[in-house]
Parts: C-alpha cells; structure tokens; sequence
C-alpha cells in the first residue's frame, strides 16, 4: 500500500457498551476479536446516565437501528460503566491495552478511582491507560449533585490528587476545595500507569498535559493537532519535561468499504442521528461535514493516505468507532478487512 510516510500507527477499537450491540455477548465478542486481529487497545467511553433526548447520539454507530428497537419494545438507553466493562474485557484478553475515551473524573472520587486504576492495572499485567476528561453532558453531574458549570475546576482539583495518590509511597493528605482526604498509600502500587488527558485543542488542556500526563486525546483536523503538539510542547518545556514525553491520539469514526462511495452512503444517515442532540441544534450540518472530513471513511487507499496525514501531525494511536454496520458480524468483518488491508501499512 502506498504511503506518505514511513511511522508506526497504533489502533483501538471502542467496544459496544452502549447501543443496539451494548450487550454482554457483544463486549466479549469485539473484545476478544480485537486481540485476534492484532488491534492494539480496546475502549469505552464514559457516561452514568443518559436521557431519552441523546439515545441516538449513543447509539454506537447503529442510530438507523433505535426506531427499530423502541418499537420492539427494547432498551435504547443500555450503557455499561466503563471502569466494570475494561475489567471484564481485561479477563476475557491476554494482550490488548485498555483505554477508555474519556473518563469523567469530576464525577469520580479520586481515591476510590486511584484504588480501581491500580487495582485494574495489576490485574490486566499493566495494560491500563487512563484517559480522563471534564464531561461534556450535564445529566451526570445532576445526577452526582455536582455544579456542571464547575467542572473544570473540579477536574483539576481531582487530576491533583489522582496523581498523588498514584505516585506517592507515603501518606497523603489533602485539603482541597471539593476533596478532603488523608489516608496511606494506595496498594497494590501502580508499577506505571500513564494518564492521557482528552479534551479540546486549547492551552488549558496543554497545561494539563504538561503537568500531570503522558498523552493527549482529542477529534480534530491534522493541523488542529499540530498547533496542539506545538502548545504541549512549549508547556512541557516550561514544567521542565522533555517535549518528546507525550503521545497524541485521535478519537474517530471507521466505515472501511470497497469504495469511498459505498462507505458514504452507508453512514450518511448514522451521522445525520448521531447529531440529533438539542445541543447540536445550532451546528448540526457544520460537525456532520467535520466529521465526514476527519473521519476513516472510504476504501482502504483512502484510510491509509488519511491516517498518513495524522502521522504527519503526530498523531499516533487512532480510537475508532465503527459505524455503517448493522450487527457483530459486519462489525467484525469490518475489523478484519482493516487488519488485513490498512493495518499492516503501519507496522
């Protein structure tokens, strides 16, 4: 396959823990698929609660199939936690990293996430990334009685004491605004657990990084990233780490087909639901034709020269979500023809 640059790619597939796929069965079959195929990771993304409004938006890809479902009399709604689903995934695996895309950490004590994160990384033999976030969606801080407004601030606060409590082999004690704890080291010890942050393309996100991380997630355009490498990369200098301590990857749809016209086709009206939200009322058209440029949408041809492109920009771990499959077994074979004609490309 041609190329425009020669770099090694990493490659993770989100598990259906949500959608008309979220099932038990489901998790296990993509989980252990993934592995089989040589994929590198597997994910989740993260939500307590989810109303009616953003059924479609969670739909894993499959939104054409929730009407369908509703009048099956079937859930729509399912959503497995993500700390509970890596952990299942971990057992039913022996190689694959576990990264989940993102964590809401606001709406997670962080001493009982720093005891399950090194709990779950000894368990899966150090296969655990944590990626954290600040939340996007308000029903799950209504749901926690936190203030949405103030998640930022509680993210911090929380990311402060999530890397103490996974750094420190003494007692710590903490007196923040939102958290309060004093307790000793967390056990069994986290030999290495790197922390990713996901979030936007801005200079609060970079400082983040800079200070607490060793790897950036976002969506985006090649050159939203290269600004955002450049700004990591300057914050990092000022903590005084090296600019070459952080990885960047990419959250991303794939629909691989024999043609880019077949694939297009396919996920136009997946897209269109995904949008369905209130909240993208304003700019629904404007983030489908977003999604559409920086998606992996097309042939194979056309997925490689795409993700050549993010390689360029140093993005170097894409986490994929699959769309314009209607069941597993499109799902997998989907997987299988980009192992077999877009992974190798990379290795």
């Amino acid at each position: 396959m041609w190329r425009l640059i020669d770099m090694k790619a990493e490659f993770g597939i989100r598990l259906p823990v949500s959608g008309p796929l979220a099932s038990p069965d489901g998790i296990a079959r993509i989980a252990k698929e993934a592995e089989s195929y040589g994929f590198d990771s597997i994910c989740v993304h993260d939500h307590l609660v989810i109303d009616r409004e953003a059924r479609y938006h969670f739909s894993a890809g499959l939104a054409e199939s929730v009407d369908d479902r509703q009048e099956k009399g079937l859930s729509v709604t399912d959503f497995y936690e993500a700390t509970t689903t890596l952990a299942y995934a971990a057992g039913l695996t022996k190689r694959v990293k576990l990264g989940p895309s993102a964590f809401v950490l606001p709406w997670r004590h962080p001493v009982l996430f720093a005891k399950q994160s090194a709990t779950l990384q000894e368990l899966s033999c150090g296969r655990f990334i944590p990626a954290l976030c600040i939340g996007r969606y308000p029903a799950g801080f209504e749901a926690t009685n936190l203030p949405f407004k103030e998640r930022g601030r509680i993210f911090d606060e929380a990311l402060e004491l999530l890397k103490l409590l996974l750094s420190s082999d003494k007692e710590v004690l903490f007196n923040g605004r939102y958290f309060k704890c004093r307790i000793d080291p967390i056990c069994p010890r986290p030999v290495d657990l790197p922390l990713w942050i996901g979030g936007g393309h801005n200079r609060i996100v970079y400082r983040r990084v800079a200070r607490y991380c060793r790897g950036f997630l976002a969506s985006g355009t090649p050159e939203q990233f290269e600004r955002s490498k450049a700004g990591i990369a300057e914050e990092m200098r000022r903590q005084e780490r090296s600019e070459h301590d952080f990885r960047m990857g990419r959250q991303t749809f794939l629909c691989l087909k024999p043609s880019v016209e077949e694939a297009r086709g396919l996920v136009d009206q997946t897209l269109h639901m995904f949008y369905h939200a209130p909240q993208f009322n304003q700019i629904r058209d404007q983030m489908i034709e977003e999604t559409l440029q920086t998606s992996l949408i097309g042939d194979p041809g056309h997925v490689v020269k795409a993700i050549d492109e993010y390689l360029r920009a140093g993005v170097v771990f894409s986490e994929m979500r699959l769309i314009g499959v209607r069941d597993l077994n499109e799902a997998t074979a989907m997987m299988e023809l980009f192992a077999d004609q877009v992974a190798p490309s990379f290795r």
